[in-house]
C-alpha cells in the first residue's frame, strides 16, 4: 500500500554540536527520497561547531529551530513537534541524527503508522553488535524485545532513534515530558503513556537504521571500564545522562508504583558495590571473573 504523505509528515531531528553526522543524516535523506514526501525540522539545541549554517547551505527546504543548549533531547523533541503541529502535521517521526535508515525503513513505517493507526519503531544496530528499538514493560523494569523473528512484535514502548506516530496521540495524550525526563526516559515514557491510553507500538523487522555506538560513561562496564569513580556517582545527577535521578524517579513510580521505589535505591546500592569492588579489587581479577560475563563490555573491546 502507497500511501501519499499530502505534505503532512515531519520529521523531527534534534542535534548539537554534531556536525558532520547530522550532516551525514540529512544526506542519507536525500538519498532515501525521504526529503521528497516528507518535511525536515531541525532542532539545533545550541550548537557552536556551525551545524545550522551548513544544513541550510545544502538543505535549505529544511527548517531550523534553535534551542539555547538546555533543550536536550526531550525539549528539543517537543519544541519540534509543537512546531509541526502548527503546521498541520498528521504524522511525525523522531529522528537520531546519528541514526542512518536503510532505503525505505522510513516510508515503510510512516505506512504502517497510516494503515494500522500505531506507533511504528525502526530496528536500530549498530557495528559493535547492539540491536535495540522495542521494549516491553516487566515488574521489575523494561526489557528490549527479541527481534530476531520475521513477524512484527507489538511492543509497550520504545527507543526514539527512529519512531513514527498519528498526531491523534498528541492530541490525546499531550508531548512527551521534558521536565521530568529531560533526555533519557524522554522516549519510553512517552510509550508507557501511550500504551497506558491504549495506543499500539509495533517493531518492524523489515525497517532498519544503523546507529552510532556512542556509549556514554554511565552506559560503559562500571566493573571494567576505565571510567572514574566521581563520574559513576555523578552520572545520576546529569540531566543529559541515562541515569538521571529525577527522570528515574518519575518513570520508576509512575509506571511501578512501590516496587520503582525499590528499583530507584537499588540503583544506587549496585553503584556503592561496584565502586567498593573496584577499590578492593584488582583489574586483572576482576577482568577474569567477570569480562566474559559482561555483554557491554565485550562491546566496548570491538570498538575500542
Amino acid at each position: 500500500m502507497v500511501v501519499n504523505s499530502g505534505n503532512s509528515v515531519y520529521v523531527i531531528i534534534p542535534v548539537h554540536n554534531r556536525k558532520l553526522i547530522t550532516l551525514r543524516c540529512m544526506e542519507n535523506l536525500r538519498e532515501t527520497k525521504v526529503l521528497s514526501w516528507a518535511k525536515v525540522v531541525v532542532v539545533d539545541d545550541g550548537s557552536t561547531d556551525g551545524t545550522a549554517e551548513a544544513i541550510l547551505q545544502k538543505f535549505p527546504d529544511a527548517t531550523i529551530l534553535r534551542g539555547d543548549g538546555n533543550l536536550w533531547w526531550t525539549g528539543a523533541i517537543v519544541k519540534g513537534m509543537k512546531f509541526a503541529l502548527e503546521q498541520g502535521a498528521k504524522y511525525i517521526f523522531w529522528l537520531n541524527d546519528d541514526c542512518i535508515p536503510s532505503a525505505g525503513t522510513m516510508h515503510h513505517l510512516f505506512e504502517y503508522s497510516h494503515l494500522m493507526n500505531c506507533i511504528s519503531v525502526a530496528i536500530s544496530r549498530t557495528r559493535g553488535g547492539a540491536a535495540y528499538g522495542g521494549v516491553v514493560k516487566n515488574p521489575w523494569g523494561l526489557k528490549l524485545v527479541n527481534i530476531e523473528g520475521k513477524s512484527v512484535v507489538w511492543c509497550d514502548t520504545m527507543q526514539g532513534n527512529c519512531v513514527c506516530l498519528p498526531v491523534e496521540i498528541v492530541n490525546q495524550i499531550g508531548l512527551p515530558n521534558a521536565l521530568d525526563c529531560p533526555h533519557a526516559r524522554g522516549d519510553s515514557e512517552y510509550g508507557l503513556r501511550s500504551s497506558a491510553a491504549g495506543w499500539k507500538i509495533a517493531l518492524l523487522p523489515d525497517a532498519e537504521c544503523w546507529n552510532e555506538d556512542n556509549l556514554k560513561e554511565e552506559q560503559r562496564s562500571w566493573l571494567l571500564s576505565n571510567i572514574r569513580l566521581k563520574a559513576i556517582w555523578g552520572s545520576f545527577f546529569y540531566k543529559g545522562g541515562y541515569l538521571y535521578y529525577r527522570s528515574e524517579w518519575h518513570v520508576l513510580l509512575k509506571y511501578w508504583g512501590w516496587r520503582g521505589v525499590l528499583m530507584f535505591f537499588y540503583q544506587y546500592l549496585k553503584a556503592a558495590g561496584i565502586i567498593l569492588i573496584r577499590i578492593l579489587i584488582p583489574y586483572r581479577v576482576r577482568l577474569a571473573l567477570f569480562g566474559g560475563r559482561s555483554r557491554i563490555f565485550q562491546i566496548e573491546s570491538k570498538l575500542s
